[in-house]
């Protein structure tokens, strides 16, 4: 039991190594991966906490079409199951999972939406500067840098062979006995936005790099 609870405490300090508590944004990406790996460790080793495993949601409301992408990309790179829940007056994200794996998703979630959003506005100067305009920009910005994620957290899952566990997905479908496919809407090809493209993928790359979640 005393294993258990180092393990516990270990897994704790690193979901607390945030922006909000003083460690810069590359830092609270590393502490969030590595928290990860940790708690795939914990789970191969059926080191049981059954405290941590009632399967239950995060949600918060969403006014952005990347944002929603971002959320998902995460939850099947994290052990979570994304709903695009727009039943609501405002449309809401409910992630699906493990306590500590939505803590994950959660760290990196704020993580990446904050860079992300830092990336659009500098974005969006270049292409008025060069183009003149900054029309679809932001989700052209936003797509790339989640595609640089979503290659980089792939490879860390595949390595770890972590999959959404098969009560996670019990749970999403009772309680969502009726999901539908997300379609995501199409941008506009243009200059402008390939190369807004380009840079938010760089960026992503940059922000999410293999060798720091490996640190």
């Amino acid at each position: 039991m005393a294993d258990n609870e180092k393990i516990m405490d270990k897994i704790r300090a690193l979901l607390e190594k945030t922006v909000e508590n003083g460690a810069s944004h590359e830092e609270a990406i590393a502490a969030a991966a590595a928290a990860q790996r940790l708690m795939a460790k914990y789970k191969i080793s059926e080191i049981t906490a059954p405290e941590m495993e009632k399967i239950d949601s995060t949600e918060f409301e969403t006014r952005k079409q990347w944002q929603t992408e971002l959320a998902n990309v995460l939850a099947k790179n994290l052990c979570c199951r994304c709903i695009h829940d727009t039943s609501y007056a405002r449309p809401r994200i409910i992630i699906m999972g493990k306590k500590q794996d939505r803590e994950v998703w959660e760290e990196m979630f704020n993580t990446f939406f904050v860079l992300i959003y830092k990336g659009i506005k500098e974005a969006k100067r270049e292409a008025n500067e060069k183009y003149g305009h900054c029309r679809e920009i932001e989700l052209a910005y936003a797509r790339g840098f989640i595609r640089a994620i979503h290659e980089e957290l792939g490879q860390q899952c595949r390595a770890l062979a972590l999959v959404v566990p098969e009560d996670v997905n019990k749970a999403t479908a009772e309680r969502f006995p009726h999901l539908t496919r997300e379609h995501y809407r199409a941008i506009k090809g243009s200059s402008a936005t390939m190369n807004a493209r380009n840079t938010g993928y760089y960026d992503g790359k940059a922000a999410a790099g293999q060798k720091r979640l490996s640190a």
